[in-house]
């Protein structure tokens, strides 16, 4: 039966145009386009060594968004041993890299924020939370990139949907839908749709964007697990995180996922992240368990 009607939806959004979403949707992906000063900072970032005294400067012309990015940057989430105030004390805390992922987080939850409709920009950006939090643990019990790199990429593993979000936000039709289940989860879905799926979009809004190669990788790659061997860590960390999230997602909308939740991550870890010791599997099958039943709205 859901077959059934996942095929009717389908005929019926390719009656309504879906032949032409994929140009839609490609335009849609230079409203993210940074701003000048935004684009200054990033190059600076992207520079070795990075000239500090420069990045100051611009952190000035752009002081909004320097200040979202250190208040993120001084938040739990990223732990660091002591508070910083300013992005030239970020770069040495941790990396340029880092702090560039930082900056273009801001932006896009700032742009986000004012064109997709609220209850999916806040469901988006909680899923993204979800799977922050397993990247970190799991990058505290492989050691495998820094926890705080890990975090990030999972918060912006799916980056790549915005651009669909803010299209359907803006549709007449999408008052009163439920904008998220519209977009979809799954690429298959969403090129039945559009056309085109979330993994392009990323690619794509990376090259507006210009993250660091290990997230612009997993924002495009992290539905493929044939790239665990070949990616880097951070890919294999995201996508052994997205796997589980969507899992025990579906999982959990048709029954408490009681046992069955230690089989999906182990088998999740055997895709993603094989040659884990036994007591490090363990200690990350505990911790998701433990992350996911305290995540509200998973």
């Amino acid at each position: 039966m859901a077959v059934i009607i996942q095929n009717l939806r389908i005929r019926q959004f390719e009656k309504q145009g879906a032949q032409d979403y994929p140009d839609a949707l490609f335009r849609e992906v230079s409203f993210f386009r940074p701003s000048a000063a935004l684009s200054r900072m990033n190059c600076l970032l992207s520079t070795v060594p990075v000239d500090l005294k420069e990045l100051g400067v611009a952190a000035k012309e752009a002081a909004s968004l320097a200040s979202e990015a250190i208040k993120l940057c001084n938040s739990s989430a990223v732990c660091l041993s002591r508070p910083v105030s300013r992005l030239e004390q970020a770069v040495i805390a941790t990396d340029a890299d880092f702090v560039r992922t930082l900056l273009l987080t801001c932006w896009l939850t700032r742009l986000s924020g004012s064109s997709v409709e609220s209850r999916a920009n806040q469901s988006f950006w909680s899923h993204g939370l979800l799977a922050a939090q397993i990247c970190r643990r799991t990058s505290e019990w492989t050691g495998l990139v820094p926890p705080e790199h890990a975090f990030m990429a999972g918060l912006l593993h799916d980056a790549g949907a915005l651009p669909i979000l803010t299209m359907l936000s803006r549709e007449e039709d999408s008052r009163g839908q439920d904008i998220r289940e519209a977009a979809g989860d799954s690429p298959e879905y969403q090129r039945l749709r559009f056309k085109t799926d979330h993994c392009d979009l990323g690619r794509r809004l990376n090259s507006v964007l210009n993250f660091p190669l290990p997230v612009a990788e997993v924002m495009a790659r992290h539905h493929q697990p044939h790239s665990a061997g070949s990616g880097s860590p951070l890919l294999s960390i995201a996508g052994f995180a997205e796997e589980i999230c969507t899992a025990l997602h579906l999982t959990a909308k048709n029954k408490p996922a009681g046992d069955c939740t230690g089989t999906i991550i182990k088998d999740a870890l055997r895709t993603w992240l094989p040659g884990l010791s036994p007591s490090a599997a363990a200690q990350i099958i505990e911790d998701v368990n433990s992350v996911f039943r305290c995540h509200p709205n998973r």
